[in-house]
């Protein structure tokens, strides 16, 4: 546990930091194969926190199925995998960051390129213009996650020279000024073909799940066309609902 720091300058608040220790803490192999976490009273006072504070990052983590937390014998790493919200889209690595986990790039590829008629449609440009196609194999502990494709719009005035392996959006903003604000997106489940697979390390036929997304700018404009295919043995998407009368 020597490890596990607080940041007591920052503006992130205590539990949060903590639940991203703890996700940090859960992903380490031998509590992955089932050995007890330490005890409440060891972490807080390891952190200098209250058991209050340190409950509040717990609970989450044991809603989410991370930690399951058993009376009278201790804490151990359940079954969840890494997911997302579709409330939270704006950055893969900063929200698999929050979860512990660092994203690493596999496969990146970058061409100047016509669109196909759907994906020109969507950005409202015209098919006979090229743009950039960007294409992101993305991952963690050296396994392929999400092959994600984006065609961006022509608007953006990007060069083709800048650093794709950072933060896409960070990337756009630097480029034109513009942040992605509306996320349209269809969610589906299928089955990988040969290119699919072949970029996931999977066998073709396995199912994965495709995220398309036209992202605009608050003024409604177009920003990217993107598809995200997640294997499903890897990655959660999540969804939360709520009453429109609060109740």
């Amino acid at each position: 546990m020597q490890a596990m720091k607080l940041d007591r300058s920052s503006p992130i608040p205590l539990h949060q930091q903590i639940e991203c220790l703890l996700r940090r803490m859960a992903r380490r192999p031998e509590y992955r194969e089932g050995k007890l976490l330490p005890t409440e009273v060891t972490l807080a006072a390891h952190l200098h926190v209250s058991r209050n504070t340190l409950r509040a990052a717990m609970t989450r983590l044991e809603a989410e199925g991370l930690l399951q937390r058993t009376p009278k014998v201790g804490t151990r790493v359940g079954r969840s995998q890494p997911h997302t919200s579709l409330r939270q889209w704006h950055s893969f690595t900063e929200e698999m960051r929050r979860q512990g986990i660092t994203v690493e790039n596999y496969a990146l590829a970058l061409r100047h390129t016509r669109a196909a008629n759907d994906v020109a449609a969507a950005l409202g440009v015209d098919p006979t213009r090229e743009l950039w196609r960007l294409q992101r194999v993305r991952g963690w502990d050296g396994v392929p996650a999400v092959l994600a494709i984006s065609w961006l719009h022509p608007d953006l005035k990007l060069t083709g020279n800048e650093d794709f392996r950072a933060p896409l959006y960070e990337v756009i903003h630097r480029a034109s000024g513009r942040t992605p604000a509306v996320s349209r997106e269809q969610i589906s489940a299928l089955k990988a073909d040969a290119t699919v697979a072949a970029a996931l390390n999977l066998a073709a036929g396995a199912p994965v799940l495709l995220r398309r997304r036209i992202i605009q700018d608050g003024k409604g404009r177009p920003i990217e066309y993107n598809l995200n295919y997640y294997r499903t043995d890897r990655y959660t998407l999540t969804l939360d609902m709520e009453s429109p009368t609060g109740r």
